[in-house]
Order: C-alpha cells, then sequence, then structure tokens
C-alpha cells in the first residue's frame, strides 16, 4: 500500500494526511481497519481501491470522501 497508514511514519506524512487519517481512524475505529480501507474495493469509489485512487488525477475523490465523513 502507499498510503498514508499505520505503518507510515507520522513525520513522514503531510499535516494534511495526518488530519485525514485521524479521521479515517475515529470513522472506522483502529488502525487496522484504516490498513483495511485503504486496500480493498470500495463501492462508493465502483470497486476501485482507495488507495490507487489516492495515487492517480482521481485522489481529490478519496480526500473530498473522508471529509465528508468527519
Amino acid at each position: 500500500m502507499r498510503g498514508f497508514d499505520s505503518l507510515t511514519p507520522h513525520h513522514i506524512m503531510t499535516e494534511f494526511e495526518q488530519k485525514l487519517h485521524r479521521l479515517l481512524v475515529t470513522f472506522l475505529g483502529s488502525e487496522e481497519e484504516v490498513v483495511r480501507w485503504w486496500a480493498a474495493p470500495n463501492k462508493e469509489f465502483d470497486g476501485a481501491i482507495p488507495d490507487d485512487l489516492y495515487h492517480s488525477v482521481d485522489k481529490n475523490k478519496v480526500i473530498k470522501y473522508i471529509l465528508d465523513l468527519g
């Protein structure tokens, strides 16, 4: 996984990515669930994997989805 997750040192994440990560942990309940969320197909993204979208031209779709959770 290329996204930011519990394996990514927090000092490497941007401040904005840290905020997104905290929102996901709050919504999903654990670091482990956040790791799974980044790697699993998501019906919100028509079956695409959030991590793949985050590292593509569709990055803003993932960002908007996470921000809308909070």
